[in-house]
């Protein structure tokens, strides 16, 4: 019996969480500050996390840039960037905004950090 090598555990940890959870999704502008990545494979698209002063989390969602990749109906308003709040147990508090460009999803963040 032949012995299969381990994998190269500093490629995996040298690869983002969104790459590994998604892949050939391609995060395409710097993330704001203090978020953290928080993708996993069995939501729709790459998440990423920021704890706030309250103890709540603004979670930033970011679909593909190519809409064809989109898991989202297309007979649906297409936004790539999603922000919502959730309880420091994940749960749900509420949607924030909405934004199609990257810099409109900082200019969303900005005004939601910290508040």
């Amino acid at each position: 019996m032949q012995n299969t090598p381990p994998a190269d555990n500093a490629l995996v940890a040298d690869t983002p969480l969104y790459a590994r959870e998604f892949p050939g999704f391609e995060l395409d502008f710097k993330l704001p500050e203090g978020f953290e990545d928080s993708s996993w494979h069995n939501n729709e698209t790459p998440s990423f996390d920021k704890v706030q002063p309250d103890g709540t989390i603004l979670k930033l969602w970011v679909d593909y840039a190519d809409r064809s990749k989109s898991t989202l109906p297309e007979d649906e308003p297409y936004f790539r960037f999603s922000l919502a709040r959730y309880s420091a147990d994940q749960d749900w508090i509420g949607q924030l905004a909405f934004a199609s460009t990257p810099q409109e999803a900082l200019d969303m963040v900005a005004m939601y950090d910290g508040v």
